[in-house]
């Protein structure tokens, strides 16, 4: 009797840690994954009134660039949300180069001489 219960006892250790280790992958594979997609701070989502004093704009200013769909926001209800990192893509987007302001001060020397 005890021998069949060490045979039985092999047989399940043998059928059940290949299955209990494939579970154990797939519950850490999807932990790590759901830990990627979170935001890592919450303090990177800013509110109309935050995001306005990031930019240093006025709050009606960021408001009209919303309905103009000028800057990257996000509507939930009535409130408005932004993230951080867009808000610095965004302003990045317009970075004037040193080429780019030559350029526009050469063609305003130009435009003044001819008057």
């Amino acid at each position: 009797m005890e021998n069949d219960i060490t045979i039985l006892k092999d047989s399940l250790k043998e059928i059940l840690e290949p299955i209990i280790e494939e579970c154990l992958t797939r519950a850490m594979n999807k932990y790590i994954n759901l830990r990627l997609l979170e935001p890592d701070d919450y303090s990177s989502i800013f509110d109309l009134e935050e995001a306005a004093k990031y930019i240093k704009l006025a709050k009606n200013s960021l408001y009209a660039m919303t309905s103009k769909r000028i800057i990257p926001h996000y509507k939930q209800g009535k409130h408005l949300y932004f993230r951080k990192d867009e808000l610095d893509q965004w302003i990045n987007i317009g970075k004037v180069t040193v080429d780019d302001f030559e350029a526009a001060a050469n063609n305003y020397r130009a435009y003044r001489s001819r008057s």
